[in-house]
């Protein structure tokens, strides 16, 4: 899915969750990625770590972020 979008929203995604293919992906792609902040916060999940930093990835405060991202890249 990654190679035919945009971007990729993550709103929910355990540790071991397949979802994190999608994010490997996206950022081995150069696609946008954006991850919820609730997500972020979350002190039980280690994953949201090892994607945060990189150019294209971002937290995801509302959906205006992502117009606003994408509309000036």
């Amino acid at each position: 899915m990654a190679a035919i979008s945009d971007a990729t929203v993550i709103v929910e995604a355990s540790d071991t969750s397949g979802t994190l293919h999608q994010a490997a992906e996206c950022q081995r792609l150069g696609r946008w990625l954006f991850i919820m902040k609730s997500v972020v916060d979350d002190p039980r999940l280690t994953w949201p770590s090892k994607f945060l930093g990189h150019e294209k990835t971002h937290i995801l405060e509302n959906t205006h972020d992502i117009v606003e991202r994408i509309d000036h890249a």
